[in-house]
């Protein structure tokens, strides 16, 4: 028989509830299935942080709450302090960071102290410190709250998120005495909450520029238009979710599915690709530019499941691979999740399979080499590896080395066959034909008209092998595994960020190199976008900017030089608001852009 949680609006539901957490604050082993399992989950990381309930110690931060959303906040909250005042309440104003914001335009709260903390870690189980940490709206009434000191009281708070970030601008918190709560329904007061912190969202919205308002009535239309589709808006900068696509998406996937975006940004057309989620779920995103193609406002973004793997729009025909002829899958050691790298790894499986040539195709740095020795590894451990980048002007002992392996029944893994010359080729054909069972893997970087002819003659098997550009989400995990080999330590999100969405044009062998210049610059230290090599850096600023914010960069550039640095100096040369400036300056730093 499933628990019911106890009726808060009754003296005997509250005494209830007051005496499972008397019993769950002497053993914390208790089970709490009759309460509501959000304020079950609160207890528990309360008694984990070590409050203490009946002596909490206080701890003071500066709010870091943002000008705009205090200033349009403030006549919000004088409207539901006016509600308050009438039940005998109070109203608050809590930054992101858990901190208390008293300001003298703001109605009174009752003993609020500028900066005080109300983060479940320091507070115990309160609403505002419980959606901070949850993300999302709560409530309480008097007896579920942590400490001694919270039990006469019932607290409602509501998130309020950045429109188009989607991350929480502020909190809202509305304080009424037990009495007065217990006389009405808790969700209709939480509802009341909700709508005033939905009041200010719209406010932001309103105040935002142009561009972010028409890109915010696009994502609106397409809500509407696809339901409870998973629908994203987002320029670069600014980021805007569904609820379903919020719940979809983990950092990563965020990052990965803005890297996208820039390319659908910069192409100025539609782009389609089918996305690998960290959750384990496959997607198809549509990502469709809004505004002027020249200077877009942003993309939006519709996403749907793919129920089975797709093939995708591109690529090999694929070749099903005889299982039992295989000896090992040493392709699970390769480091890649999308769908585009496992359609490669199964045509390459095939290819395997077939105990025939095969070429490996695809950009410099790609992993060609590494997918040629798997495929070779399948045949025999005794693998040969020859170059023929490195025949120092002499193809013969090349040419003499592959007859060797091949007449020997070694499998060979030949690189850079785009190098070969036109007779090399020929007698590569030539010993593979004199050959029962010839176990040769080329790669080369493209198809050239020589090499076409060597293809056509070997009968080969092709695994095409996607640019990383096209399989963003292989990129967290790269990184990762680089690092630790590196011994770096901790990977700062905006470095993360940073590189996720970078076009890696040297693809996975330029991730290796550049994680490895910044471990090095980090000694041991968390990494972060300053580690990163310089020349790197450049790379993203040129491949990143449009014509505009290239403009803009050399105008902020020019002013603060003329300035001698002095921010509030340069803001009055641009006769631009010092806000604006920070604003300017802080979004190129985020994308590791020095001024």
């Amino acid at each position: 028989m499933v628990a019911v949680p106890h009726d808060l609006t009754t003296r005997e539901g509250l005494s209830a509830v007051a005496r499972l957490r008397e019993r769950f604050l002497q053993d914390p082993r208790t089970p709490l299935a009759r309460i509501r399992p959000a304020v079950a989950a609160s207890w528990i990381r309360s008694a984990a942080a070590g409050v203490d309930p009946t002596a909490r110690k206080p701890r003071f931060d500066e709010p870091r709450i943002d000008e705009k959303t205090l200033a349009l906040a403030t006549p919000i909250l004088k409207e539901l302090g006016q509600f308050a005042e009438n039940a005998g309440g109070y109203v608050t104003l809590t930054a992101p960071n858990g901190a208390l914001v008293v300001d003298q335009e703001l109605p009174p709260a009752h003993g609020a102290i500028h900066g005080y903390s109300l983060l479940e870690e320091v507070c115990g189980t309160n609403s505002d410190g419980m959606a901070l940490e949850e993300g999302r709206s709560a409530w309480l009434f008097s007896r579920e709250h942590y400490c001694d000191d919270m039990q006469q009281t019932c607290c409602f708070s509501a998130i309020v998120r950045d429109p188009f970030r989607h991350n929480i601008r502020a909190c809202i918190g509305l304080t009424l005495p037990e009495s007065v709560a217990m006389n009405s329904d808790p969700r209709s007061t939480a509802l009341i909450v909700e709508g005033y912190g939905a009041r200010l969202t719209n406010e932001l919205v309103a105040h935002a520029g142009l561009k972010e308002q028409a890109l915010f009535a696009e994502y609106l239309s397409m809500v509407r238009r696809y339901g409870d589709a998973a629908v994203i808006a987002i320029d670069g900068k600014n980021n805007i979710a569904s609820n379903t696509a919020f719940d979809l998406l983990r950092d990563n996937d965020h990052q990965i599915v803005a890297g996208y975006v820039q390319d659908a940004l910069q192409s100025g057309r539609t782009v389609v690709q089918d996305i690998a989620l960290s959750n384990q779920q496959s997607v198809r995103a549509e990502i469709t530019p809004v505004g002027d193609l020249r200077d877009p406002a942003g993309a939006i973004v519709l996403m749907q499941p793919l129920r089975e793997r797709q093939t995708p729009r591109s690529g090999s025909l694929r070749i099903p691979a005889p299982r039992a002829e295989i000896r090992e899958d040493r392709f699970n050691e390769l480091l890649g999740s999308s769908g585009a790298f496992a359609h490669t790894l199964d045509i390459a499986r095939g290819a395997a399979g077939r105990r025939s040539p095969v070429h490996v195709v695809g950009e410099r740095g790609v992993g060609k080499y590494r997918i040629a020795l798997c495929i070779a590894h399948t045949w025999g451990d005794d693998v040969a590896t020859l170059d023929a980048r490195r025949v120092a002007g002499d193809e013969n002992l090349l040419l003499n080395s592959l007859d060797d392996a091949l007449a020997s029944g070694r499998p060979v893994v030949l690189r850079a066959a785009d190098a070969l010359s036109a007779e090399a080729a020929r007698r590569i054909v030539a010993t593979t034909e004199s050959c029962v069972d010839p176990r040769l893997v080329i790669t080369l970087t493209r198809v050239t008209a020589l090499t076409a002819g060597l293809l056509r003659d070997l009968a080969t098997a092709e695994v095409a092998v996607p640019p990383l550009r096209a399989r963003r989400e292989d990129i967290p995990s790269l990184i990762n595994h680089f690092a630790s080999r590196a011994g770096a330590g901790r990977i700062k999100s905006r470095a993360l960020r940073l590189l996720v969405q970078a076009d890696w044009p040297g693809n996975v062998a330029q991730v290796e190199s550049v994680i490895r210049d910044a471990a090095a610059a980090a000694a041991g230290a968390d990494l972060t976008v300053e580690h990163l090599p310089q020349a790197f850096r450049r790379g993203m600023v040129s491949s990143r900017l449009s014509r505009l914010e290239e403009a803009e960069l050399h105008e902020l550039r020019n002013a603060l030089h003329e300035a001698g640095g002095n921010r509030k100096l340069a803001a009055d040369i641009l006769q631009i608001g010092r806000s604006t400036l920070y604003r300017r300056l802080d979004s190129y730093r985020r994308r590791g852009i020095s001024i």
